[in-house]
């Protein structure tokens, strides 16, 4: 990158200070002075120019992030003729607007104990109980639900574990075992395909407990067509 650094006028000195005959040592020596002197002068001339375009960069930067002075909103308000106009007088909800508004509407993670010993800790609408979203549901009997809620039923993806030890993953419609999922039976058998009402429908394949394919095709209402 310094290679060509030294000028023309310094060689040409170099030559006439130190012609044929003089020591050679003494003119290597002058020669890289000369190179190293030159160096170090575009190394200082970059890093200067490399500050420079940093304090600049830097300058802009501050400059953009100033904000911008806020601008009244408008909107439409009532005249006593009735009719539209527009007001700069925006007002915008208090805190604690905000905050009711939230209260009944956001769903918040909460635990749930009912009287039959059911247990549900996950999401549900304040003031309704409704569950809403991801949530779990134990029950006495050692039923197990985790997975997704919507209007207080299982909707969505989910696990339930039943009392026999069998467990169903996959996709559920109101309280209902519907759409693509697994069935792992007590058995061992595994049964993975659709589901509709709670039955085989559709596609699907079911599985020994060794993983060896027993039967697969289309399914209605629970049996292979």
């Amino acid at each position: 990158m310094y290679g060509n650094c030294i000028n023309a006028n310094d060689y040409r000195n170099y030559i006439k200070n130190y012609p044929e005959g003089r020591n050679v040592v003494s003119a290597k020596s002058q020669l890289n002075r000369l190179v190293t002197d030159s160096i170090n002068q575009a190394k200082q001339r970059e890093e200067e120019a490399l500050a420079q375009a940093q304090a600049q960069a830097q300058a802009q930067a501050q400059a953009q992030a100033k904000p911008e002075e806020s601008k009244p909103s408008l909107k439409p308000t009532q005249t006593q003729q009735g009719s539209s106009s527009f007001s700069t007088n925006s007002k915008k909800p208090s805190y604690d607007e905000e905050e009711d508004e939230d209260i009944y509407t956001k769903p918040r993670k909460t635990t749930k104990e009912y009287d039959d010993g059911r247990v549900y800790e996950g999401y549900a609408i304040p003031g309704t109980e409704s569950k809403e979203g991801q949530g779990t549901l134990r029950e006495p009997n050692g039923m197990v639900y985790t997975g997704n809620w919507k209007n207080n039923k299982r909707n969505g993806k989910g696990k339930q574990t039943f009392r026999d030890g069998s467990w169903y993953l996959g996709n559920w419609v109101n309280d209902k075992i519907e759409g693509y999922g697994e069935y792992h039976y007590a058995n061992g058998q595994v049964f993975m395909g659709n589901f509709k009402n709670g039955t085989r429908n559709g596609q699907g394949i079911l599985y020994d407990a060794y993983g060896e394919v027993l039967e697969s095709g289309y399914y209605v209402n629970g049996a292979k067509q």
